[in-house]
């Protein structure tokens, strides 16, 4: 690898490779290191590689194994499902969100596996399960911007759709009241001034027996 590097680089290694990244607050460019070519390239059947090439049966099994942990992170702070979501993987994305991976850690740079959907494409399947895992749409990166911000910016039609989307449904959710509350609001505004929604206190109703065969 050439001794040459931009101000503010610094060099790691990743997986016996040489490797660069920005040590800075810069964003203004990209990671540096090719995460498919690296993980085409590495021996090592970890579960960054295979995140990365989306083999989403061998991370389960790798998981279950207990050899290795769902949350770890490259040199870059990149966690399995980052990498993932970056590929544009989705059925490894899912699989690591069924292991109980983590939707809103950010790498170094300060961007969150839903940045990660909209960063080198519009890989809106990736983003939509990450929202049906409760990811954090108001995350921002080092530059301030939100997932749909950066989508917007980068020219991500589909990932922008699908947080626009997400964001009007938890936006109807949050402003939702129910007939009874509406009613007990009419006679005195008092009894529900301090109330939890009653949405959020009601049980399930009870499931009905199955009628016998």
């Amino acid at each position: 690898m050439s001794n040459f590097s931009w101000k503010g680089e610094e060099k790691v290694m990743w997986h016996g490779m040489e490797v660069r990244r920005l040590s800075g607050p810069s964003m203004n460019a990209d990671i540096t290191a090719d995460y498919e070519a690296l993980a085409a390239a590495a021996p090592e059947q970890g579960l960054m590689e295979l995140a990365t090439r989306g083999e989403a049966d061998r991370v389960v099994e790798l998981l279950q194994e207990g050899e290795c942990f769902v949350n770890e992170c490259d040199p870059f702070g990149n966690t399995p499902l980052w990498l993932a979501a970056f590929a544009d993987k989705p059925e490894t994305v899912k699989a690591l969100l069924g292991c109980r991976a983590n939707p809103d850690l950010q790498n170094d740079f300060g961007r969150a596996p839903l940045h990660a959907a909209c960063q080198r494409g519009d890989h809106a399947a990736c983003a939509r399960l990450l929202i049906e895992g409760n990811a954090d749409l108001a995350m921002r990166n080092g530059l301030d911007q939100t997932p749909l911000e950066l989508a917007k910016a980068q020219s991500r039609p589909g990932v922008a759709a699908v947080l626009n989307e997400a964001a009007h449904e938890g936006a109807s959710r949050a402003s939702w009241v129910s007939p009874m509350e509406e009613r007990l609001a009419s006679i005195d505004p008092l009894l529900t001034r301090d109330l939890p929604p009653l949405s959020a206190v009601m049980c399930p109703p009870p499931e009905r027996p199955k009628p016998k065969s």
